[in-house]
């Protein structure tokens, strides 16, 4: 993804041979493929939230103009060779202090349920059935409780069923 989001620009040659850049992202690797040296002139669409705290190229801070809602700068490349521009954003988010642990038993449960759900269930004929009845007869819109007190119901029912038949089976043998 980091090698696609750097080459996410627009290059334009201009009538003296230097090109016209439009980058997309934070991030971006220009490459001069020629056997001349190039002069790029980049801009790059910006709503400035976050600011801008420095643009770097090659890891270094460089100059660069601030237009509406464009950032522009100017630089030459050498032949052959390649500059990395990173647009560095004046924020306080600190990711280190984000817990990414998934240790919410909760969660944990609800991951599980949906990996058998999609995982297991959905690869036999009995689990699609289910499935289809259960989005076709709206049961979904019940809830998870009501349809639980539903599945309940419908367990005793069943039991019930095969207790009444166990019955009358052996009452029709004696």
């Amino acid at each position: 993804m980091g090698y696609i989001s750097r080459h996410l620009y627009l290059l334009k040659e201009r009538d003296d041979r230097n090109y016209d850049v439009r980058s997309f992202c934070r991030s971006i690797e220009l490459e001069n493929k020629q056997k001349r040296d190039v002069t790029c002139f980049v801009r790059k669409e910006e709503s400035f939230s976050p600011p801008i705290k420095q643009l770097n190229v090659n890891g270094e801070p460089y100059p660069y103009k601030r237009s509406d809602s464009n950032l522009s700068h100017t630089m030459d490349i050498p032949a052959g060779k390649s500059q990395l521009i990173d647009i560095e954003y004046a924020n306080d988010l600190d990711l280190t202090s984000i817990d990414i642990s998934k240790n919410d038993a909760r969660i944990n449960r609800l991951r599980k349920l949906s990996d058998f759900r999609d995982i297991i269930l959905s690869k036999n004929a009995f689990g699609r059935a289910f499935f289809n009845a259960y989005y076709e007869m709206g049961v979904y819109k019940l809830g998870l409780k009501r349809l639980g007190i539903l599945l309940f119901i419908f367990d005793i029912l069943v039991l019930s069923g095969v207790w009444y038949l166990r019955i009358w089976y052996r009452k029709r043998r004696l």
